[in-house]
């Protein structure tokens, strides 16, 4: 078997016992890795309601064909489970060191079950499995927690994934952290690790990855490398980082401010990747083998937010957007400040920036008031309330034990109306990028397997560039405002690419289309290098719509239907600011292309479920 290690590592938290399962290669041809596998393993063991912070939820680390090869971008893996936050499909992706020594230490998928009485860590190391007290790490900080366990293993080339008090404390929205600085970041899954005592999961492996033809790997990771240094969106990257892209979103009209009610904030220059690089960065960084180096590293040792340490990293361009202009703070010394915490904590920071924003317009409204507040001045730009309040969450103090629930399950506590300013999809937080400028993303927040989502298909400006992927059929460029079925039919086809990305499992910066442009064509070219398959085109978009498919179904069991694919109400209210200001989702618009995108998905037009027809085309079982 190529490209695999072929065994899943199943590890039992309530009786201690690891066990060792192999792997079927047709179910790998089928689901690859990452989020496929991770899908078909959770749809098949979890029943229909189970707690998510329950033991008999499960918690899957997953890698796939492609990581741990030798090429830029393969060092991403998958974090899965129930999420404690939306109570559905629960999913999280990260990029570092993990995925090469889980891979490399023989297994391609971790389960963790059950859970533990006291604190524990996992302890992996070139396939033999410890199961480690931790309970003098409980209450610390991910870097800390990361350079204990470093220290007691004693071995070299180690990688860890831990949580913070956040996950300790069962905050809805707790990440999974690593390096102090990459997060497994959306739908809560730090809670999981929380609820089972998990600590941390250590790895470290030094066996070989096994390819079909690794002349052809190392010259594809060549002319991917090559690519990287001329194409205008990894300079970019490796320039200024994420953050970066404040100047074009500010620019048209979307950069999220104030809770989504403007998408133009007076201080974006301030926060944005090159401010950041005039000022507080101290170097970039990288992930294994990639040249990009996207990552920043911010340092800041005087002022009122001081210190800002270069042990967890500087913020990328969600971070900025959502602990900055979403919250009205121009600060910069004030983002990195609450990015770092949400690192050392493991929070999430998008739902961290959005659940505070929550709270300053219902603050701001009269809805919450000082009392609620524990007398902080919650206003929009009051930087040093919001880098109290991102404490208060992740210590379930005060304002922070409702803002802990997300924003759904405050507003839900709240009422008065706040549920208005609950920015929201199946309960996951808005990501920063405005559908009002970008209609068509506005659909795939609605139907993202995993609630509001800006990583489940392209988004509508990278399909104003032509012939984006004619071998899939996506050749015309269309005006980000577009709505048509056409534009829907786009998305679908995107939404199916990342699925198998996600699933091999890759680094968009790279191998999304508007990066390096590696299509459909090449990965399939990839892929295939690696396996040993002859893979097609057509395989490859079909494997897609099947993860995708299964996710949707792993939702209905949950009890998501039609009425769960919505967009807040603030959506359909005229954006503010120029040049994108006016700009709306009509429910005219909306129902359109989500009729379009269920007919053309084979889903029930009524119910949003997917036909018996649909499964059957795609060889799924029936939903239980």
């Amino acid at each position: 078997m190529y490209g695999f290690m072929g065994k899943i590592l199943r590890v039992n938290l309530t009786d201690g016992k690891t066990s060792v399962e192999l792997l079927c290669e047709d179910d790998l041809r089928k689901f690859l890795g990452g989020r496929g596998l991770a899908v078909r393993l959770l749809y098949r063991e979890l029943g229909r309601g189970v707690d998510p912070l329950g033991a008999d939820n499960k918690l899957v680390f997953s890698v796939g064909p492609l990581n741990a090869i030798g090429v830029p971008g393969d060092t991403r893996f998958v974090v899965a489970g129930k999420s404690p936050l939306t109570g559905i499909w629960g999913e999280a992706n990260c990029s570092g060191w993990f995925a090469d020594g889980l891979k490399k230490s023989g297994y391609d998928v971790l389960i963790v079950e059950g859970a533990s009485e006291s604190p524990v860590y996992l302890w992996i190391n070139n396939g033999n499995v410890e199961i480690r007290d931790a309970r003098r790490l409980w209450g610390k900080w991910t870097f800390e927690t990361e350079s204990i366990i470093k220290d007691e293993v004693r071995e070299r080339g180690v990688a860890v994934a831990a949580i913070g008090p956040a996950g300790e404390n069962l905050v809805k929205y707790a990440a999974i952290v690593h390096t102090a600085h990459r997060a497994a970041g959306r739908t809560g899954l730090g809670a999981v690790m929380g609820s089972k005592k998990l600590k941390a999961v250590a790895v470290k492996g030094d066996k070989e990855v096994k390819v079909a033809d690794p002349e052809k790997i190392r010259e594809l990771g060549k002319k991917i490398a090559a690519e990287t240094l001329t194409n205008p969106i990894t300079r970019l990257l490796r320039d200024y980082g994420q953050a970066g892209f404040v100047p074009d979103l500010q620019s048209q009209g979307i950069l999220p401010t104030r809770n989504f009610r403007s998408g133009v904030f007076e201080g974006a220059d301030k926060i944005s990747g090159q401010n950041m690089a005039k000022t507080i960065l101290v170097r970039r960084d990288a992930c294994p083998r990639c040249p990009v180096a996207c990552k920043r590293v911010v340092e800041v040792k005087d002022g009122p937010f001081a210190p800002v340490s270069p042990e967890y990293g500087g913020p990328e361009y969600e971070n900025v957007a959502s602990l900055g202009s979403l919250l009205g703070i121009e600060d910069l010394n004030a983002v990195c400040r609450m990015n770092m915490l949400c690192n050392a904590y493991g929070l999430d920071t998008i739902s961290t920036g959005v659940s505070i924003a929550f709270a300053m317009e219902c603050y701001e409204n009269g809805i919450l008031t000082k009392v609620d507040t524990e007398g902080l001045e919650l206003a929009f730009g009051n930087a040093k309330a919001a880098v109290e309040v991102v404490r208060k969450i992740a210590y379930r103090e005060g304002l922070g034990n409702l803002l802990a629930e997300g924003v759904r399950g405050a507003a839900k506590k709240v009422g008065r109306g706040s549920e208005k300013f609950a920015m929201e999809v199946k309960g996951l937080e808005v990501p920063m990028h405005e559908p009002r400028g970008k209609k068509g993303l506005g659909l795939i927040y609605a139907v993202s397997n995993r609630g509001a989502c800006h990583v489940q298909s392209m988004h509508d400006t990278d399909i104003e560039a032509p012939n984006m992927a004619p071998e899939i059929g996506i050749t015309a460029p269309m005006f980000r405002l577009d709505t048509s079925r056409e534009k829907v039919l786009a998305l679908k086809k995107t939404q199916d690419y990342v699925a198998v990305v996600n699933s091999l499992v890759l680094c968009e910066c790279i191998y999304w289309f508007g990066g390096v442009h590696y299509r459909p064509t090449e990965l399939v070219e990839l892929l295939n290098a690696a396996t040993g398959w002859n893979y097609t085109v057509e395989e490859f978009m079909k494997t897609g719509e099947k993860i995708n498919t299964l996710c949707r179904m792993f939702n209905v069991r949950e009890g998501i239907s039609r009425r769960d694919d919505y967009l807040p109400p603030r959506f359909t209210q005229p954006l503010e600011g120029v040049p994108t200001g006016g700009q709306s989702i009509t429910a005219e618009e909306f129902n359109s292309m989500l009729k379009d995108y269920y007919d053309i998905c084979g889903w029930n037009p009524e119910t949003g479920v997917p036909t018996k027809e649909k499964l059957t085309e795609l060889g799924l079982e029936p939903i239980d």
